[in-house]
Order: structure tokens, then sequence, then C-alpha cells
């Protein structure tokens, strides 16, 4: 996993799924979604937010992973229905 700050998480199923981030080495905001094993001690890219995104709280609700945003104070909640993450024969 590329290190990464400001980042959501959550867990789902018993793996820990990271999603976007920033990444102060590379200077870059990050739109990757990583899953963790660890039984495995593994990562693992499986799949990519729409746009890049930082600061944000994850959840998991109704087999749909979402993220809490915050744009200029005002709340916002988008499930990331392009994620392999919505289909629940994945998790």
């Amino acid at each position: 996993m590329m290190e990464r700050m400001e980042c959501g998480a959550v867990v789902i199923n018993g793996y820990i799924y990271v999603t976007g981030g920033y990444s102060y080495s590379k200077e870059m905001y990050l739109q990757s979604i990583e899953k963790y094993d660890p039984e495995l001690d593994t990562w693992e890219v499986v799949g990519n937010l729409r746009s890049p995104a930082s600061t944000h709280g994850c959840i998991w609700i109704h087999s749909v992973l979402c993220l809490s945003m915050y744009f200029y104070n005002k709340p916002q909640l988008n499930p990331i229905d392009a994620s392999p993450l919505c289909h629940t024969d994945h998790v």
C-alpha cells in the first residue's frame, strides 16, 4: 500500500479497506481503494474512487460503500457505485 494520510477506512467482513487520502511523498491526492487481509498480511488494490478524495469517513451500509465528505463546510454522502465493493459477491 502506498503511504498516505487523511484517508478513509472501514472494516468489512474482517478485511480493512482504505480509500483515497493524500501522499505527502508524491504530493498528490489518491483515489485508490485498497484491501488489507490480516490473515495473509497483504494489501491489494481492489478499485478506484471516481475522483481523488481525502479527509473523509467511510461507512458500509446496505452493501454499498459510502464516503462522507465536507466541501466548504457542507456535508455530502456519496455512494461509490463504480467500485467493486458495491457488489456484495466481491466482499
